[in-house]
């Protein structure tokens, strides 16, 4: 955010039983949730904070899962993509609109 001058602020989300996301990227009235896994395969299990998260009266603009894999994976929650392709979106300016 520093860097490319895009602004906002950054954020972690958890309940009180532990469901989490990593990061929460606010800017203005866009809301980004990123979830941050350092393996190969991404498990449904991950997917239980944007559930939840989801769930609450918080409206998205969208969700990301990143991970050490090698496939794009289209979730219900959104899109889970390996780390260099996150980047890529997010040096582009594609993340947050």
């Amino acid at each position: 955010m520093s860097y490319s001058n895009c602004g906002g602020e950054l954020f972690y989300w958890r309940t009180p039983d532990n469901l989490e996301i990593d990061f929460i990227w606010k800017r203005g009235k866009k809301i980004v949730a990123i979830e941050v896994k350092s393996t190969n395969r991404w498990k449904d299990e991950y997917s239980k904070g944007f559930k939840s998260f989801l769930s609450s009266t918080v409206t998205l603009q969208s969700c990301y899962g990143i991970y050490c894999g090698e496939d794009t994976l289209k979730k219900e929650f959104g899109l889970v993509l390996p780390w260099q392709e996150f980047l890529k979106k997010l040096y582009a300016g594609d993340v947050i609109g």
